[in-house]
Parts: structure tokens; C-alpha cells; sequence
């Protein structure tokens, strides 16, 4: 897989991302009002020793409701934008600086409502930046390597920690997630509830798909892909059940570097 193509699939997955995360931030804006649950005036006090800083550079009036929104829209406009001079074979350095910089004050401003999507958000849009602002070979290759890295580590850390828990290994812990209120879903909880080897195949999915992302950088190209398609069914899945859309785009953008090293590292192995 050519380099250069690489990297600006990894863009284009990431801009989607963006978008859909960010549309339904916009659809939800009342979250944000001061009487919301991640209002500015309950989010500030997640770092109190950057409060004084964050106040002097202005960003407490950033911050604030509607302030925020328009820095969502604002947000919103650079992925769309993004995706449009990628089509038309334009430079994006300028957008991508500044994509990183509204992602980076975005992760910040909802430290407390963050997830995992929103962390390897972070962690795929810095290394982009700092890769393309360096714009040699060389430092594109780091920039993909640091994102193939991260997401193994991200795998293998959920797969090898679940594969601890009996929990996941005898299916008891699918029943309880279906159960609870944020990531539950009632139909399909009564459905795994009557039959013990469906959530006991769920759980061995989710653990050794994990465990199997982790390393499958390691694998021949044809493996190395079909082992992300798994990962795109896992998270499809994951998602369909928990409503955990945005891991799927947050996740599947680190794809493209993994099976990039994966071709990369089986043409010096064994060509």
C-alpha cells in the first residue's frame, strides 16, 4: 500500500468520525447549556491546576455555552472540508493543524464525558498533524507507526485484561452489560438470557478479537485483512448493541496503518 494513500485514508476515516461524533454533539446541545450534564461550569474543575490557564488564555468564554456550539460547528466544517480537498487532490496541512487544535480543546473542554473513541481521536489526529507538518517520508511513516501502535496496545489491553475475568470467559459479563441502562438493550438481553453458548460465543468474540487485532500486524497481508474485517464486524456489532457508533470510525481509522505495516513488514521478512 502506497504511503501516501495510507495516510490520507487514515484522514478521510478520521474526518467521518468527526463528522458523525460532532452532529450528534450538536443534536444533543442542551447537554452543554449551564444546567447541563457536561456544562463548561462542571467541566472546568476536571483539571484545577489549569484552571487559572485556561481562564487567562480565554478559553472559559470558548468554553461556555453557546460559545461552544459554535466552536462544534466550526469543528464540523474543517472534516467536511477535509474530505472535499481530498477529493480534489488539494493540500489539507493547513486543515489538519487545525482540525488537531479544535479536536485537542474539544477532548479537553469534555474530559469527564470522554471515551475510548474520543482518546484514539486525539491520539490519530495529533500524530497526523506532526507528521504532516514535518512532511518528509520518514515522518509519515512515525505518524503511522505511533497510530499502528497505539491502536495494538488498545486491543491487547482489552483483549489480555478480559481474558482474566471469568466474568467474560462464562458470558456473565454480555448479560450484565445488556442489563444496564446506558449500554443495555432489553430484546436482546431476553434473547442471550435463554441461551448460554450464544453469550458464551459473544464473549469469546469480543476477547479473542481483541487479542487477535493485537497482533495482527504480524500476519500476512490477505490475514492481515481479514482479520480487520472481523474488527469492522466486532465494532459494527459492539455498536448495533451498545450504540457505540463512533468506535467504529475512531478504531477502523487506525486500519489503514496497521495493514500498511502489515504489507510493509511482510515485503522485508519474507521478499
Amino acid at each position: 500500500m502506497n504511503q501516501l494513500y495510507c495516510y490520507n485514508l487514515v484522514l478521510l476515516i478520521f474526518s467521518i468520525q468527526v463528522i458523525i461524533s460532532t452532529s450528534e454533539y450538536l443534536f444533543s446541545y442542551q447537554l452543554f447549556k449551564d444546567s447541563g450534564l457536561i456544562s463548561w461550569e462542571v467541566n472546568r474543575f476536571a483539571h484545577p491546576k489549569f484552571a487559572r490557564f485556561i481562564h487567562r488564555l480565554g478559553f472559559n468564554h470558548l468554553f461556555s455555552y453557546p460559545n461552544y456550539i459554535f466552536l462544534l460547528v466550526f469543528k464540523l466544517c474543517i472534516a467536511v472540508t477535509i474530505i472535499f480537498q481530498l477529493w480534489i487532490g488539494n493540500s489539507v496541512i493547513l486543515l489538519i493543524l487545525l482540525l488537531a487544535l479544535v479536536s485537542l480543546l474539544t477532548i479537553y473542554r469534555n474530559y469527564r464525558s470522554n471515551n475510548g473513541a474520543d482518546q484514539m481521536s486525539g491520539i490519530v489526529i495529533a500524530a497526523l498533524a506532526l507528521g504532516k507538518v514535518a512532511s518528509t517520508k520518514h515522518s509519515l511513516d512515525i505518524a503511522l507507526a505511533f497510530i499502528t501502535a497505539q491502536a495494538l496496545l488498545a486491543y491487547g489491553t482489552s483483549g489480555f485484561l478480559k481474558l482474566t475475568k471469568a466474568g467474560w470467559l462464562n458470558g456473565t459479563y454480555v448479560l450484565e452489560i445488556l442489563k444496564t441502562s446506558t449500554f443495555g438493550n432489553r430484546k436482546i438481553l431476553d434473547y442471550f438470557s435463554k441461551r448460554i453458548m450464544l453469550r458464551f460465543a459473544a464473549s469469546f468474540i469480543v476477547v479473542f478479537g481483541d487479542i487477535l487485532l493485537s497482533i495482527s500486524v504480524l500476519f500476512p497481508p490477505k490475514i492481515c485483512l481479514c482479520i480487520l474485517l472481523i474488527g469492522l464486524c466486532l465494532h459494527l456489532g459492539i455498536a448495533f448493541v451498545m450504540g457505540l457508533n463512533t468506535f467504529v470510525w475512531a478504531f477502523c481509522a487506525t486500519y489503514p496503518a496497521i495493514f500498511y505495516f502489515s504489507c510493509k513488514l511482510y515485503h522485508q521478512v519474507y521478499l
